[in-house]
């Protein structure tokens, strides 16, 4: 049986780019919610994705 922690998706889409795709690993006990600032702060044409 599938709970819904087990159809989250295990990665979040902080934005979306056309070119490279940036994967971000948390540290031990945080979520995707650490690389919401980092949008801003990246090149447009980057993706950037959060391992929840």
């Amino acid at each position: 049986m599938l709970t819904a922690t087990d159809r989250r998706p295990w990665l979040v889409t902080c934005r979306r780019g056309d070119g490279l795709r940036l994967i971000g690993f948390p540290y031990a006990g945080g979520g995707p919610s650490l690389f919401r600032g980092w949008p801003s702060e990246l090149l447009q044409d980057i993706e950037l994705c959060a391992v929840h």
